[in-house]
């Protein structure tokens, strides 16, 4: 009697392990499903508000193309559609986006001269990464503009003081204090931004270009507030 009972209690905790296993596999699939559903009702709750002229829903609506996220696969061709619809209902970073897409051709034909009709739109709505990318018209004399470093240097700094540059963008400022391209040579100034791209921290070739400037010039990395 006692060996059946240990048999049996032997058995039991064998095959416990396995159902366990079955219900968490079940519980699991039954969540994954749940937010599948969720995804898709906020997809389209989106869809219906950015199809209506709601500009920040038709960007969110790009960003998951582009990203595919929310069960919706990368697609450039719908992340261009959305994130156009959202610059023409005056997004801002809508229109930063559509300019970026433009001059990368990215999801539509490469074309300069849009690029910068968005880049400009997105400025003057104060997109601080329009700003950027309008300056780097006036630097580099695209699409038709004269070459104009100190308005470049003005979108620049607006532009970084606003948010809108990563290290790259960063850099790029600093060079023009280091420079006096578009304002007065102050080296300063010029080591301050550069440890902010360090700070930044992406693109990682930037971050390394902040680093050999600095170290080149036995500057260190210990940042301090300076008004740029």
């Amino acid at each position: 009697g006692t060996k059946l009972v240990a048999a049996m209690q032997i058995t039991l905790m064998l095959e416990r392990p396995e159902k366990v296993s079955a219900v968490g596999k079940k519980g699991k699939a039954s969540v994954k499903k749940r937010e599948s559903s969720r995804e898709k009702e906020e997809v389209e709750k989106l869809r219906q508000a950015a199809e209506s002229g709601d500009g920040k829903a038709a960007c969110t609506l790009g960003f998951l193309h582009e990203k595919g996220r929310n069960g919706l696969e990368v697609d450039d061709a719908k992340t261009f559609y959305f994130y156009r619809l959202a610059a023409q209902a005056g997004n801002a970073q809508g229109a930063a986006n559509v300019a970026n897409l433009y001059k990368r051709g990215k999801g539509v034909a490469q074309d300069l001269t849009q690029a910068l009709r968005w880049a400009g739109e997105g400025a003057a709505l104060g997109s601080g990464v329009a700003m950027l990318d309008l300056g780097k018209f006036y630097r580099d004399g695209l699409a038709g503009l004269p070459v104009d470093k100190e308005e470049a240097f003005r979108l620049y700094k607006k532009g970084a003081a606003l948010g809108g540059a990563n290290s790259k963008g960063l850099c790029a400022l600093a060079h023009m204090y280091a420079k006096g391209d578009g304002t007065p040579i102050d080296i300063e100034k010029a080591a301050a931004v550069m440890r902010q791209a360090v700070a930044y921290g992406t693109p990682e070739s930037a971050v390394e270009e902040a680093r050999s400037w600095l170290a080149a010039r036995k500057l260190g990395l210990a940042a301090r507030k300076l008004d740029m």
